[in-house]
């Protein structure tokens, strides 16, 4: 009897360490979810603090690990987050792609682009389908002015995500960095059609203004309009006859009989002329490339639906927010129209 009951007393004890371990592990969990909630607030500091309190009872807590270089990363403090991060790759799991994402961030923020670049290309490595390392690398090459590559990445980005509207934003930087003027069009396009009301929207419309009118001057002279168009050549057939097609939409809108209408059934007619060129361009072609396929097409569609009306009063909000706000008010059924566009109409590629 005696040696079963040090064998049930020892049998205990090895137990409850255990036990100990998991609520400890269960409490940590707890803690962490509410530093993602004071982070979600943009409260990183205290975010922070949570986390570290989570790391006292568990300190093997990838995720709290992840979330304190997430929040560091936010706060400014990239730098601070390096370690943590680095603690996350070392330890393995499905959280590395993102781990070396957001030190690729921090690289990048303190200009360190080839460090930068090698942390985004180990995010891929770790997980192909990792859109976020994608879309960093673009606009790391953005800042580089290297629109290209920039370019490149946005496609593989969006390919993976095609409603993710920052990446249209980072596909237009990367067009309009090689005068590609239609691409940035339509690309901005996408992006208000996602974000028509954001902190990033009234950057994207002004964008959008340089592209569709940036090559066009009129001035007035002895009862004469003389209107000069500036043509950016880009070396592709292609990009420059869609160029064109922009020039001449934006040329349109200044003849007598355009130039009285409300400046926002200008900007319908002037979309909309663009899209048609576009899409007529891309169906004329046999092997089409991605802008041809992800966007002429699908803004094609959209000319040709009766969504037009709508989708330039949404996009246009920052411009004539009072008087579209009205218009949507007035005509209900014209939002219904677009969002049935949008519910039946996806991007190919």
């Amino acid at each position: 009897m005696k040696t079963l009951h040090n064998l049930l007393i020892a049998g205990l004890l090895m137990v409850m360490p255990a036990a100990n371990a998991l609520a400890q592990s269960a409490d940590a969990e707890a803690i962490i979810k509410q530093g993602i909630q004071l982070h979600d607030k943009g409260d990183y500091a205290a975010a922070i603090e949570k986390y570290q309190e989570a790391l006292k009872l568990d300190p093997k807590s990838t995720l709290a690990e992840f979330e304190i270089g997430y929040s560091m990363l936010m706060a400014g403090r990239g730098k601070e987050a390096i370690p943590h991060l680095e603690a996350v790759i070392t330890a393995g799991g499905d959280m590395r792609a993102g781990a070396y994402d957001m030190l690729g961030s921090v690289y990048d923020n303190e200009k360190q682009f080839d460090k930068a670049f090698e942390q985004y290309k180990k995010a891929i490595e770790a997980d192909p389908k990792y859109q976020r390392a994608y879309f960093n690398m673009g606009i790391a090459y953005v800042r580089q002015e290297k629109y290209a590559e920039a370019e490149s990445y946005a496609i593989s980005a969006l390919k993976l995500n095609p409603r993710h509207s920052s990446s249209h934003k980072l596909y237009g930087f990367a067009a309009a960095g090689q005068k590609k003027k239609a691409g940035a069009v339509l690309a901005y396009c996408n992006f208000l059609l996602l974000e028509p009301q954001s902190r990033n929207t009234a950057i994207v419309y002004n964008e959008l203004q340089k592209a569709l009118n940036g090559n066009i001057s009129a001035k007035d002279s002895a009862n004469k309009k003389n209107v000069n168009i500036s043509l950016p050549q880009t070396g592709n057939v292609e990009a420059d006859a869609a160029n064109l097609g922009v020039a001449m939409a934006a040329l349109s809108s200044k003849l007598d009989d355009k130039k009285n209408l409300p400046a926002v059934e200008q900007l319908q007619d002037q979309l909309k002329t663009i899209f048609l060129i576009s899409g007529e361009l891309a169906e004329k072609k046999a092997n089409k490339d991605f802008f041809e396929k992800f966007y002429a097409g699908y803004f094609y569609s959209l000319a040709s639906s009766p969504a037009m009306a709508a989708f330039t009063k949404l996009i246009s909000l920052t411009g004539f927010q009072q008087d579209n706000i009205a218009w949507f008010k007035a005509n209900p059924d014209e939002l219904k129209k677009l969002e049935e566009w949008d519910k039946s109409t996806a991007h190919a590629f």
